[in-house]
Formats: C-alpha cells, structure tokens, sequence
C-alpha cells in the first residue's frame, strides 16, 4: 500500500513601503506572479528553507521574525496537496550578484492592487498578503525543533 504524502512548503511575505517582494516565474508554461517560496528539503527546518528560499530567489538575505499562517490546499493543476508555512520578516543584504534560479523571470516590488490584475501561481498568494496585511503575527517560538 503506498502512503499518501503532502508537499510542504514554505513562503516569505515581504513588504516594503506598501510593495510586496515578488517572483516573475514560469509555471505550467504561464508567466505568473508569486511569493520567494519553496520546498523543505530533508534535514532542514522551516527557518533554513525559507531563508535559503528568498535567497536563491531573490538574491535577498531575509530573517522571518513570525509565521503569518499556515494553509493547506490542493494545485488545479497537477492534483497535489501542499501545506504551506507563509513567514513575514526582515531582509538583510541584497547579493545581485547571485545567481538566481532558472525558472524565475524577474524579481520585482509590486502593490496589493496590481498583484488582483496579475496571473498567480495560487490563491495563498493573495491570501497571505490579506492574511499579513490583517496583522496575522504567530511568534516564531510557536514552531518546535524536536
């Protein structure tokens, strides 16, 4: 009997000056809008993946500081469940020099507004930016390492 397993990813929502951070990247064979995000890999924790998530992505050193929430859902696409750990937090130095992923287009600030134009690579994407923007803050010591 094969056992049924989710992917688990994690997320950073970034705002600056009412600019969220975002990746341009190719899904699907769309161009589409979404948060520096990714997947857990074996033996890390949700604070290196998302750290090293932004970084790859962006070029953007980035310290979550709270988990803005946790979603479960299902991509249209491919039939997959995700659960999906969204943090908010701080970016340190950026590196433009770093080589960005491939399948990511362009690195770009955009608006709440323009974000409910563009094409999204999910629904969590628009979520947890309302879901930041209401404040959603759990403190980081509401995740345990055992």
């Amino acid at each position: 009997m094969s056992r049924w397993l989710p992917h688990v990813t994690v997320a950073a929502v970034i705002e600056q000056a009412e600019q969220f951070l975002m990746v341009e990247e190719e899904f699907e064979g769309y161009t589409v809008f979404n948060q520096p995000e990714g997947h857990l890999e074996k033996d890390e924790n949700l604070i290196e993946a998302i750290s090293r998530e932004v970084l790859i992505e962006t070029g953007w050193q980035f310290t979550p500081e709270y988990l803005v929430g946790i979603y479960q859902y299902i991509d249209l696409y491919t039939h997959q469940t995700y659960i999906r750990f969204s943090f908010g937090g701080k970016l340190g130095n950026h590196e433009p020099e770093r080589i960005i992923e491939s399948q990511i287009k362009s690195v770009t600030w955009l608006s709440k507004e323009k974000l409910a134009d563009e094409k999204l690579r999910n629904s969590v994407v628009l979520r947890s930016i309302h879901d930041y923007l209401s404040e959603h803050r759990m403190p980081m010591d509401f995740i345990s390492f055992i």
